[in-house]
């Protein structure tokens, strides 16, 4: 089980504000957050004994002179998390630390399966062991994400197609206690959101939708086949949705055609050329850009980041999306959805789910409670004293 670092309530708004605005005095964060300058001093003392919160330089003073402030920041090196993509064609993981800045980076080039999972984050935590001691840096514990229906909560993988896995496999409990670590497990689609959210932290996003495409086997589980594969991360209020039964951003188009093996109405033929053909890329993106036109405009979504395989090739494959989006909406002049390309490229994925960690580990919209277990620790940014805390 992952426990917050802070479970008290004022801390945790405090700790919240400075992960999000580094460099804030105590009377800053006392002003922002609308807290007692006493109660600032006392949770930060705690913050600084515990070796989280770092006195890092002074401020500058104010007109009448006087004692420069002392600024704040989170301790980066108090921790770090290592975040795992177990895709069905090779692992990639990254150490990240608690500010978000990447420390390392490992590939895997081996298949991903129910068989060899766990064998393969073992390797992968070994390896996070062996950059701890190099950089000095605890690891704090291991995050993993795949395609397939997850509940987080309890970290049970439900069904996963392309992992073969299709009945409740409850892999994270069984690891955590061989590892020695707290171990989390998300859709991947899902954790590039939560990348996108700690990437985006400054200005923090409220609704928007993340696209991953990816190149995988087909349902048929033949070798001989490869399709394309779609899963959708959506951010709405400041959450990730995940459904009653945890498969919201599965997806299927609205044109499918009964019998193809894809997603697609596109011919099990044509979907093979995608890499290939430039015409039928086109046409398989404007079919994926219907498809997200609709749920942007339904949802009012602000970002749609385009993620996996998906990138211009001799056409600007986010104003095909821009404008499918204003040709399905009833009120264009109110559109104002940006379509971006994935913040972190090939590294989304893991990158995600080591944000996942973070973020669970910070964040509850419960503080004071045993430990973040239920779904309401999903809501990032959802506080007044938050929005105050970024303005």
């Amino acid at each position: 089980m992952l426990h917050p670092i802070v479970t008290n309530p004022n801390t945790v708004h405090l700790l919240k504000a400075l992960w999000l605005r580094p460099l804030l005095s105590r009377i800053d964060l006392a002003k922002q957050l609308d807290i007692n300058k006493s109660t600032v001093s006392t949770c930060m003392a705690e913050l600084i004994k515990q070796g989280l919160v770092l006195e890092v330089e002074e401020g500058q003073a104010g007109p009448a002179g006087g004692r420069k402030p002392v600024c704040l920041k989170i301790n980066e090196r108090y921790g770090h998390i290592v975040g795992c993509e177990m895709h069905q064609d090779s692992c990639r993981a990254v150490g990240m630390d608690l500010n978000g800045t990447i420390l390392y980076e490992l590939v895997l080039d081996e298949k991903t399966s129910k068989s060899n999972i766990k064998e393969l984050i073992h390797r992968i935590t070994a390896y996070a062991r062996q950059k701890e001691k190099e950089l000095g840096i605890p690891l704090l514990g291991v995050s993993y994400g795949l395609a397939g229906i997850i509940n987080p909560y309890q970290g049970i993988i439900l069904e996963s197609v392309p992992l073969k896995i299709n009945r409740p496999f409850n892999l994270t409990a069984e690891l955590e206690a061989e590892i020695g670590l707290p171990l989390l497990v998300d859709n991947d689609a899902n954790c590039c959101c939560w990348g996108e959210i700690v990437w985006h932290k400054s200005k923090p996003l409220k609704d928007f939708l993340f696209l991953l495409a990816e190149w995988r086997l087909g349902n048929n589980q033949s070798d001989t086949y490869r399709g394309t594969a779609i899963g959708l991360g959506l951010v709405v209020n400041n959450s990730v949705h995940y459904g009653t039964d945890f498969s919201a951003g599965e997806f299927r188009s609205i044109f499918w055609k009964q019998g193809n093996n894809s997603q697609f109405s596109l011919s099990n033929e044509d979907i093979k050329k995608i890499p290939d053909d430039t015409e039928v890329y086109r046409l398989f993106t404007r079919e994926l850009a219907d498809n997200m036109a609709f749920i942007v405009n339904v949802f009012n979504l602000k970002h749609v980041f385009l993620g996996g395989f998906l990138k211009s090739s001799s056409f600007d494959i986010r104003e095909q999306f821009r404008a499918a989006i204003m040709a399905n909406s009833a009120y264009p002049d109110l559109v104002g959805c940006e379509v971006l390309f994935s913040s972190l490229g090939e590294n989304a994925v893991a990158y995600g789910a080591a944000c996942h960690f973070l973020l669970k580990m910070f964040y509850s919209k419960t503080a004071g409670s045993a430990g973040i277990s239920g779904p309401h620790y999903l809501s990032v940014f959802d506080s007044e004293t938050t929005i105050r805390s970024t303005k």
